[in-house]
């Protein structure tokens, strides 16, 4: 049995391959990193996980107006 891809490498992969080509300015490779950011994000949002995808960065924080809502009853 062959071991499963890992989700989003391909997109980290792409990446690493353009910041090399355009000597790490990372300004040409921004439609590439968002494809990896939405890759990320999607990935996480439905409970999976990948060693392409650092998970402190995608995981979402509550916006404080959600609990302020909670704490202000009149």
């Amino acid at each position: 049995m062959s071991e499963q891809p890992q989700p989003c490498h391909k997109q980290a992969c792409a990446i690493q391959s353009c910041l090399t080509k355009n000597n790490y300015q990372e300004s040409r490779c921004r439609d590439v990193i968002e494809k990896l950011q939405q890759c990320c994000q999607a990935l996480i949002d439905a409970g999976g996980s990948s060693p392409s995808c650092p998970v402190q960065k995608y995981t979402r924080k509550p916006t404080s107006s959600s609990t302020s809502q909670n704490t202000q009853k009149a």
